[in-house]
């Protein structure tokens, strides 16, 4: 019995992920600057997520574009980032997922390190932070240039690939290219905490 369930949910949690997939591909559509490509440019991208009312906080579209691929001229593959965003929001909709997860957060509470992200605490990341991009920030407007952010996250954080696009994810440049780097020191822990905790587990639902 126990396993005729497991299989019946699988098979609701697949055919929910094809309808959630659907819809992210029509947000997309059109957002290509080439016709009949489906390349489109990281912000933009995040943007649509935002906007598109998914259900996903900015938390949680930072682990999905963590999971992208995004090249070097920061444009990636939507029908690769629907099929990402299509199991995230499909486990956040599994209430036994929701339950197990919620276990195992309680367990990791237990732990010494709990509380820290890299050895640091929420203040601790987001004061180094702040420090850092204010060196650089000469004249006090609060915005610094996407490759200063890149530069000032790197260097003080020294995160792996998929931390560092998650987390560049979050800088979002006006249309001079510019961020406001208070945004990235205030949401820096928080998306790294989601990643390296088990709640990254929504991102593979079937594991």
């Amino acid at each position: 019995l126990a396993d005729m369930m497991a299989d019946k949910m699988a098979a609701m949690t697949s055919e929910t992920e094809e309808q959630i997939k659907e819809t992210v591909l029509d947000l997309f559509e059109g957002s290509s600057s080439e016709e009949g490509s489906t390349l489109v440019n990281k912000s933009v991208a995040t943007a649509i997520l935002r906007d598109g009312d998914l259900g996903l906080t900015r938390v949680q579209i930072a682990a999905v574009m963590s999971e992208v691929s995004i090249d070097k001229k920061d444009l990636l593959d939507y029908v690769e980032l629907a099929k990402v965003a299509s199991g995230v929001i499909a486990a956040l909709l599994n209430v036994e997922r929701q339950r197990m997860l919620a276990d195992q957060m309680a367990s990791q509470k237990e732990q010494e390190d709990y509380g820290t992200v890299l050895g640091l605490t929420q203040d601790q990341m987001a004061s180094s932070l702040d420090a850092n991009f204010r060196e650089l920030d000469v004249d006090g407007t609060g915005l610094l240039t996407l490759e200063q952010v890149a530069q000032v996250v790197l260097n003080t954080l020294e995160l792996p690939p998929p931390q560092f696009q998650a987390v560049m994810s979050l800088a979002c440049p006006d249309d001079e290219g510019n961020v406001w780097y208070d945004d990235v020191s205030e949401w820096t822990y928080h998306t790294l905490e989601y990643i390296v905790s088990g709640q990254a587990a929504v991102l593979s639902p079937r594991d």
